[in-house]
């Protein structure tokens, strides 16, 4: 029996050391297929068997065909010479691309990103936020299927609202084409859509937990559509370790209902995608372990809309895309007379380009609007009206040397212009090794929460700003890559929310700094065991008080073990996460112990002709004692089950 591919597998697809977006992927025995994203990333489709002929096109380029295998893959591509007679044979350059990152769990994607961490209110019922390089949760930009997770009221990113069906693949970049404005100072995170084969996935837990999904997806010649619904029930009755004790914590229950679609249709030179997602969620408020709330509850939805339209071009393509978030969320705490509503919607449509006008100048563009509304019990009513645009020039092959120059201009209703700018030079000194530098700057304007809300809202806030500088260094070699850098971000009118003895207000801190060293690594032991990680070292500070920066850890690592072949997968995976201020105080501050996370998972061969699906997990393997938000301990060591059935159509062998 042939050994199907799981389909979490991924690859990227490149030219040159520029991804190539949109081009198709086609397994030539199924007939099905998959179209990379604007970053080269790819899912192997469904059904793909090691010996199968992917078929890889894209106008502008030479079709490829190549033979399928566990290993995810970098793909290069050569570009058709009809289009580029001017093109000279180069030797091939050093790669400079990263694999995504994939996992059965939230915890296991983000924090198996490089530097960075999955902040969580303890347990599913939590909100979860993503942060990096020791800056806020509101300094990384999140997107989900190219929509803005960013809450306009608060700032964040609720993470926890996308069930682990929604995660597909996940990746950073650092904004260096500037496609996003406010509050991308860290970089952004790209949060992928998760291909599932048509069947039910049931997933239970010793503490209760129970998760159930079915799906149905199919493709034809010209499009493909899948759709996707589901419950995710956690009772909270796990217990949490905190001074080295079990404790068990109430009203901790989570009930999640989800569903989603999507559509993708190709026609000659021309893509368009429709995705729908839609989840509700009712939670328990358990509070502060040492002042626990057994009555407040709350109940959260959220709506997202994708379209775009593409057409492609042999030297690039254009695009239009429109999107729409909608969240609500009503708390009730009975025991304090609380009861809050906060609805905020946003809607942005765009228009952007690529185009590469010969074998060494590529233009990019990103133009648009957006419109942000929110309703809040607290905050009021308010809306904030934006435009902006983007552009980037990218020469290489220039003595050596390859450059990137980008700007932007945003335009607020609210807080007039704001102008942002990043370069980047880079050279290869021999084949496998590169050295670059970059600068650039960011911005952040306030949220509607840090101006208006009752009682500490400071209207007089000024937009934060951001400048950094890096310098790094890649070695690229037939079965490995290794990245060293460094890197500098100082920021003034950094927000703060500060106590003035009867509530909270933010004002704004003049200076701050962070310098972060970092290494990165992965190895290909073989075509079956890889081996990822990454380390930062993280000093910050206050300027104007000589401080550490609050929430800002000294050192984030993590690592990844993954195996596969013949039909079993595993992965070992380990998070670390130093100490970290979060309250200054006389004579010692409050501060945030160091933790060390740990997840393994282990994929069983498939059954009953591959369509029966095993997996065992086990969540904080070294029961160790984990708090990534001061007060909201983290539960015990775990052990779960998932039992999917695909029901795949057979397709013979040819």
């Amino acid at each position: 029996m042939a050994e199907e591919i799981p389909i979490s597998t991924t690859g990227i697809i490149v030219c040159q050391n520029e991804s190539v977006a949109f081009a198709t992927i086609l397994n030539n025995r199924t007939k099905l297929w998959e179209i990379s994203n604007e970053n080269g990333i790819f899912l192997i489709p469904q059904n793909t068997q090691n010996g199968d002929t992917l078929w890889i096109s894209r106008i502008g380029f030479e079709t490829l065909s190549i033979e399928s295998s566990q290993t995810p893959s970098i793909i290069e591509l050569n570009r058709s010479p009809i289009h580029f007679p001017e093109i000279q044979v180069q030797s091939k350059t050093s790669n400079q691309h990263i694999l995504p990152n994939s996992g059965s769990s939230r915890q296991e994607v983000i924090s198996g990103l490089s530097g960075t961490i999955l902040r969580t209110y303890g347990g599913n019922s939590g909100i979860a936020l993503a942060a990096m390089d020791g800056g806020r949760t509101v300094d990384l930009k999140v997107l989900f299927d190219e929509i803005d997770l960013t809450n306009p009221q608060n700032g964040m990113s609720d993470l926890s609202q996308l069930p682990n069906l929604f995660l597909g693949f996940a990746e950073i970049n650092e904004n260096l084409f500037l496609n996003n404005g406010t509050g991308s100072t860290d970089g952004v995170m790209h949060l992928n859509p998760w291909s599932h084969p048509p069947g039910v996935q049931l997933q239970t837990g010793l503490d209760g937990t129970q998760y159930f999904s079915g799906q149905i997806s199919n493709s034809w010649e010209d499009y493909s559509l899948s759709a996707t619904i589901g419950k995710n029930t956690d009772p909270g009755t796990h217990p949490v370790l905190y001074n080295s004790e079990l404790i068990e914590r109430k009203n901790q229950q989570f009930d999640q209902y989800f569903s989603g679609f999507h559509i993708e249709i190709k026609k000659n030179q021309w893509l368009s995608k429709l995705s729908l997602w839609n989840s509700i969620q009712e939670r328990g408020i358990s509070g502060l372990i040492w002042s626990p709330n057994i009555e407040a509850n709350r109940k959260d939805t959220l709506a997202l809309f994708s379209g775009s339209l593409i057409r492609i071009f042999p030297k690039g393509f254009l695009k239009s895309s429109l999107t729409y978030k909608k969240s609500g969320e009503n708390y009730f705490d009975p025991t304090f007379a609380i009861n809050s509503n906060h609805l905020s919607k946003s809607i942005s449509n765009k228009v952007s380009g690529f185009y590469q006008l010969n074998s060494k100048l590529i233009y990019r563009f990103n133009a648009g609007f957006a419109i942000e509304d929110v309703s809040s019990t607290d905050a009021g009513n308010h809306q904030r009206n934006r435009n902006y645009f983007s552009s980037s020039m990218s020469l290489s092959h220039f003595v050596g040397f390859k450059f990137l120059s980008a700007m932007r201009l945003d335009n607020y209703s609210d807080f007039g212009t704001a102008f942002t700018f990043s370069d980047k030079l880079s050279r290869n000194i021999f084949s496998w090794l590169s050295i670059s530098g970059a600068m650039g700057s960011s911005f952040r304007a306030p949220t509607f929460n840090d101006l208006y809300w009752n009682p500490g809202g400071n209207p007089k806030l000024n937009p934060e700003e951001s400048y950094y500088s890096k310098v790094s260094t890649q070695a690229t070699f037939s079965n490995s890559s290794f990245e060293l850098s460094i890197k500098n971000t100082d920021s003034k009118n950094l927000i703060v929310w500060k106590s003035t003895g009867d509530f909270w207000q933010p004002v704004n801190v003049n200076e701050s700094t962070r310098r972060i060293v970092g290494i990165n690594g992965q190895v290909f032991l073989s075509k079956k065991l890889i081996i990822q990680g990454s380390i930062r070292y993280i000093q910050s500070e206050d300027l104007s008080t000589g401080n550490q920066l609050r929430h800002s850890p000294n050192w984030i690592g993590n690592t990844k073990f993954g195996w596969k072949g013949s039909g079993w997968e595993t992965d070992f995976s380990m998070h670390y996460t130093g100490s970290q201020i979060v309250m200054y105080d006389y004579p010692n501050n409050v501060s945030l112990n160091k933790n060390i996370s740990t997840h393994f998972s282990l994929g069983i061969l498939p059954i009953l002709q591959n369509q029966i699906h095993i997996n065992l997990s086990i969540s904080n393997l070294l029961n160790k004692e984990l708090m990534t938000i001061y007060g909201y301990p983290e539960a015990s060591r775990n052990f779960k089950i998932n039992i999917s059935y695909q029901l795949n159509k057979k397709v013979k062998n040819e």
